[in-house]
Parts: C-alpha cells; structure tokens; sequence
C-alpha cells in the first residue's frame, strides 16, 4: 500500500507535532488508538463530546 503523503511530508508533520506538544505547558497525555473505529454515528458523537471535557492532549489515531 502506497503512504498518502510522500515521506518528507509525513517526518515534517511528525516534527510538527512534537513541537507542538514541546510547547505545551506539562500536562496528561491520552494516546488512543482506534477508539471509534467500530462505533455508530451516535456514539461516537458522545465519546467525541466527553472526551473534549479531558484537561489533556489527545492524541487519536485512526487508520
């Protein structure tokens, strides 16, 4: 399979977000991975809404 962006792309995004994250004041990282992937529409506007209530970087992977 073919990556969607060209990998100098990816390494800058990637940079990116680690600045990003370096420059933030310290706090609680959450990491999930694929936590909506097999929810219905209506739920995951409610995992979406009460996961914004979190005081701490999310980091949400989906592929």
């Amino acid at each position: 399979m073919k990556p969607s962006f060209p990998r100098e792309e990816r390494a800058y995004r990637a940079a990116s977000v680690l600045l990003w994250l370096a420059l933030l004041p310290p706090r609680a990282v959450l990491l999930l991975d694929e936590v909506i992937s097999s929810l219905d529409v209506v739920t995951e506007a409610t995992v979406d809404h009460n996961l914004r209530r979190f005081l701490c970087t999310q980091i949400l992977v989906a592929h």
